[in-house]
């Protein structure tokens, strides 16, 4: 196949002959997605590898914490697009713990960069994910997470798509649930002397400024 019919990989097997087929060339690869982030990161001369069509869902895995609270981890292809997992999830009565404004991203670019929701009592996306599973360099899969290639899943969560291509993703979901919105209009001013209140005054909370209004 040309490398064109290449840059839209769906399985993993192309994927990783991708990765051996530009090392022997000495080429550079980058993964776009959405091009949600507004940067010129996804620019470049060299290959640029898409994976919209890598994006099935593989496994459910059930659990609890230690307090009881249900969760289920979902692991799925790398170019899954949030919109299509929260598709998924409601299906099976199961939502994502905290998302920022946008749901086009996939999978991967929300981790590699540090996509995150209007809460003090959540932290980034990527602090959902159970593990992760890359294409180094040398075209093999090197699964980390918090006990495993800790170094490497550290790198990963916020990797820009230096470390390597991020191929399969285990998320932690739990039951659904939905959120009532109230908004207020204040000034500036009073945004200032209160912040500290408003930030923690509820586990979700967005703040939009209009200069000038």
């Amino acid at each position: 196949a040309s490398l064109q019919e290449k840059s839209r990989l769906n399985s993993i097997e192309q994927i990783k002959s991708l990765v051996d087929y530009a090392r022997l060339k000495r080429k550079t690869l980058m993964t776009v997605g959405s091009g949600h982030s507004p940067s010129d990161l996804t620019m470049s001369t060299e290959w640029i590898v898409n994976l919209d069509k890598f994006n099935h869902i593989l496994s459910m895995t059930d659990g609890a914490t230690s307090n009881g609270d249900k969760y289920t981890d979902v692991t799925v292809e790398a170019g899954v697009r949030i919109y299509q997992l929260n598709e998924f999830l409601a299906t099976k009565g199961l939502a994502i713990q905290n998302l920022g404004s946008i749901s086009d991203q996939s999978i991967a670019g929300i981790i590699s960069t540090g996509t995150h929701g209007s809460s003090a009592y959540h932290g980034l996306v990527s602090q959902q994910i159970v593990d992760i599973t890359i294409v180094n360099g040398l075209g093999k899969l090197i699964k980390c997470s918090q006990f495993e290639n800790q170094d490497i899943f550290r790198a990963a969560t916020l990797s820009l798509g230096k470390i390597g291509l991020i191929s399969y993703v285990t998320i932690r979901t739990i039951p659904r649930y939905q959120i009532k919105s109230t908004q207020e209009v204040i000034t500036f001013n009073t945004l200032l002397d209160q912040f500290e209140k408003i930030w923690i005054s509820n586990e979700f909370i967005r703040i939009w400024w209009f200069p000038y209004s």
